[in-house]
This record gives structure tokens, sequence and C-alpha cells, in this order.
């Protein structure tokens, strides 16, 4: 086995038995977990239709709609006060108009519209009865307006949360293994070790091994997401929960765009190479471990702007800076979906996109290796900066 692959399998079995690669792994689906069962607990399990209690002759106005439960008044009252039911209201007419006195525990502005709409026709039937009209042009008078929602452009919601779901994992993987790449070879730089592990094999290729040690890290951080994800959705759809809650998840499967998928992978495992390549220059920048965050700083700057631009113009039309952030190689990863989501470039941008990333993969890591080669053993306190420009 040659000495690259033993430094890049020494450095992912390293992440493989640490305590902090499986918290990253374990936290989040921790969170997800506990997120999902405090929603679950605290949901309000009272009945979510409008009890009516209503004057005598009125309860015909109300008894076709499912939403609407025609009840009495002294059981209904009962119900509230044991909190079985949300709210309930009390229907009156007055020189023929109704009157409804609307009880609620919890204000739900989605309910009282509804029940909003159901008082209107209410009154509108009470108002054609009083005024005595012949049933022929009582079917003139309810004649409605067409109205027909007719979507442009053919977005994808799917995709949308797809997008969402990216940006939210390139922005988690890239902020904590960078960080880790950083401090790894800061330490080893720090504690002078560095110094005999070069007695046994080159710069150039033990920079190499780091790097792709730990994104075979990051790989395998993803895969076990992708095999959880994948038997929770099996163990979901054996139990029924999907028919349950009237779930018909073929026709989001039916929106995604294979192709466009492929691509963004693509551009996800490049981005997420690049930003290892340049994590392990700047480690080699610091003098010991406790300056890891201060020559990190530059790239978590990068990160967390495209992070929060992201999510900014995500609802939104694109501009021009979003326009030149899709083609920048460091950020395109979290802006070029978004266009081809939104379907204002096809898949051959996202093939440009991905050609210029590869390109820059190349140069950054000519300039990256020398850098590293350089400043490794470099113990000077001069700024990090001055360390970059020096000449390899």
């Amino acid at each position: 086995m040659s000495r690259f692959w033993t430094v890049a399998i020494d450095s992912w079995k390293k992440q493989m038995k640490s305590k902090s690669f499986w918290l990253m792994v374990i936290f989040p689906i921790i969170m997800a977990v506990a997120g999902t069962a405090i929603s679950y607990f605290t949901q309000d399990n009272s009945e979510n239709i409008s009890y009516v209690v209503a004057d005598e002759g009125l309860e015909e106005l109300f008894k076709s709609y499912p939403d609407i439960k025609i009840s009495d008044d002294k059981s209904t009252r009962k119900l509230m006060e044991d909190k079985k039911i949300k709210n309930f209201v009390e229907i009156k007419e007055e020189e023929g108009v109704l009157r409804a006195d609307y009880h609620t525990r919890k204000l739900d502005s989605k309910n009282i519209l509804t029940f909003n709409s159901i008082l209107k026709e209410a009154q509108d039937y009470l108002n054609l009865k009083n005024a005595d009209i012949s049933p022929g042009k009582e079917e003139i008078l309810k004649r409605e307006p067409s109205f027909k929602l007719v979507e442009e452009g053919g977005e994808s919601g799917i995709m949308y949360v797809f997008y969402f779901a990216l940006v939210f994992y390139m922005y988690m993987m890239l902020v904590m293994y960078s960080n880790i790449l950083v401090v790894e070879i800061a330490t080893e730089k720090g504690s002078k070790m560095i110094e005999f592990i070069f007695s046994s094999i080159r710069a150039g290729k033990y920079f190499a091994g780091k790097i792709f040690g730990n994104f075979l890290a990051i790989l395998t951080h993803t895969l076990i997401y992708m095999i959880l994800g994948i038997g929770g959705f099996i163990l979901i759809k054996s139990k029924g929960i999907f028919d349950k809650f009237q779930i018909t998840y073929g026709k989001y499967l039916g929106q995604i765009n294979v192709g466009m998928l492929i691509e963004i992978g693509i551009l996800v495992v490049l981005s997420l190479l690049i930003f290892m390549i340049v994590a392990a220059m700047l480690g080699s920048l610091a003098q010991k471990q406790e300056d890891a965050g201060k020559v990190s700083t530059p790239m978590m700057l990068v990160i967390v702007f495209a992070f929060f631009t992201s999510i900014i113009f995500m609802e939104k039309d694109e501009n021009l800076l979003i326009k030149i952030l899709s083609y920048l190689p460091f950020v395109s990863v979290f802006f070029m979906p978004l266009r081809m989501i939104k379907k204002s470039v096809g898949l051959s941008s996202g093939i440009l996109a991905i050609g210029i990333l590869v390109l820059s993969i190349f140069v950054v890591y000519k300039l990256a290796s020398k850098v590293y080669k350089k400043n490794i053993l470099n113990y000077s306190s001069n700024s990090w900066i001055k360390k970059i420009l020096r000449k390899a």
C-alpha cells in the first residue's frame, strides 16, 4: 500500500475512533427526534371542529357542513371547560341578521376564517328565504365566478425542500470538518510531531493523504445519514403512517429531476473537497493549536456568507449577484442548485459550474500544496497572510 493511502486510511480511522465524530453524527439525530417528540406531546388533542349552539330553527343552516357539529348549550360548555374542544359558536337571529358569538380557548385564524365563510353562506341562504325569492331566481343569485390558478415556471415544491436540506447540510459539514482538519494539522505542527512524520514520508503525499482521509470521513458521515433516512422511510411506510396522515409521497417523488440531482451531487462532492484542501493549507499556517481559530476565520466567513445569502434569496427572484455567485468555485454549490430549481438555467449551466470547480480544485491544490510544504515546518511569528505570500 502506498504511503498516500496509509495516511488517508489512518486519518479516516482516527475520525471513526474519535468520540467527537460520533457525537457529530448522533447529535443532529437526537435533536430531530427530540423536536418530533416535543411536537407530538405538546399538540392539542381537542377536536378540530366548531361546535354550534343555535336558536331553534337555525340548526338547519349549518347541518350540512363537515366541520360543524350541532350541540346544546350545557354539554358544549362542559366540553369547553374540560378542554376537549377548542371553540364553540352561539348563533342567534335578530331581525333577519345572524349574530355569532365565537368562544375560543386558542385563537386560530384558519378556523375563524372558515367559520366566517360558512356564516356568510348561511346568512345568504337566510336572506333568500326571508325575501321569498322564487326557486329560479334563487339559482341565478347563487352563481359564482370561476377561478383557476395556472402556475408558470413549473417550480417543484419537493426540490425546494431538498435545496433547504442541501444548504443546511453543506453549512454543517463545512463548518465541522474544516475546523477539525485545521485543528488537527495545527496540533501536529505545534507538538513538533510533524517533524518525525516527515522523516518517513514526503510533505506533499502527507498533505494529500490528510485531505483525502478527512474527505472519506465526510462521505462516511453522509452515508450513515442516507442509510438512516432510507431505513426510516421504509419503517414509516411499513407502519402505514403515510396512509394514516393521507400523505401521497408518490406525487412528490415524481417531481424530482434525476439529472439535476446528479449534477448537484457532483457539486457537493467537489465543493467539500476544495474546502478540505484550503482547510489543510490554513492548518499549516498556525504556530500551535490555539492559532487554529484565527487562521480559519477567512474560510468560516465565506461559508457563513454563502449560507445566509442563499437562505435570504431562496424565495426571491435572482439578480446579478446570484448569477455571479452560482459560478464561483467556493460558493457555487449554494447558488447554482437554486437557479436550477427555479428553472432560470438548465443542466448545461450546472455542467459549466462543475467544470469551473474542477479546474479550481487543480489550481487551489497546487497553490495550497506549495504553501503547506513551505510553512508546515515554519514556526516564525509572521502573520498568516505573510506566510501565504512567501515564495514557494
